[in-house]
């Protein structure tokens, strides 16, 4: 669909808030959105992985995107948000800020995809980070049989980590 501008109008999206920055994803990849629940640690730093939640019997990845755009991780409170997402049979969790709402966006500039940034679209004014999903799959995790030893591990990006 056209819009009167010219701009090309583009699908659903849930906008949320990431620190100072709002973002978008489609909300076809939007599950559901939680209140934080407690996470399954990990001792090592996995990038933007904080944790695993057990969503229904499925271990998901929990992403810090404060992380992604600060360098820095957030101290989950109980005003965040835990956004569960799924495409293509991978899943994930993305804890945000603050839910803004759900928008039809107008993409207003084609930038080259850059990590989970895919494009920039425009709300009121306002610059929205169009998240791409095509990098899921390499986040996420599947609980895998128990070993010879019995002790279950988890393949997280390839690797095997025992728990």
């Amino acid at each position: 669909m056209v819009a009167p501008s010219g701009e090309v109008k583009i699908k659903l999206f849930l906008l949320f808030r990431v620190d100072s920055k709002i973002c978008a994803i489609p909300v076809q990849h939007v599950v559901k959105v939680l209140l934080p629940v407690a996470l399954i640690e990990i001792p090592e730093d996995l990038h933007l992985i904080r944790g695993y939640i057990n969503y229904h019997g499925t271990i998901l990845p929990v992403l810090d995107l404060h992380k992604y755009f600060t360098g820095r991780s957030v101290d989950i409170s109980r005003h965040h948000k835990f956004i569960v997402i799924s495409k293509d049979s991978a899943g994930a969790v993305v804890v945000v800020d603050e839910i803004v709402g759900i928008q039809e966006l107008t993409r207003s500039s084609v930038i080259k995809p850059h990590g989970l940034i895919e494009d920039i679209a425009y709300w009121k004014d306002t610059p929205v980070i169009l998240l791409g999903l095509s990098r899921l799959s390499e986040l996420t995790c599947e609980v895998l049989p128990p070993d010879r030893d019995g002790m279950e591990s988890v393949k997280i990006n390839g690797n095997n980590q025992k728990g």
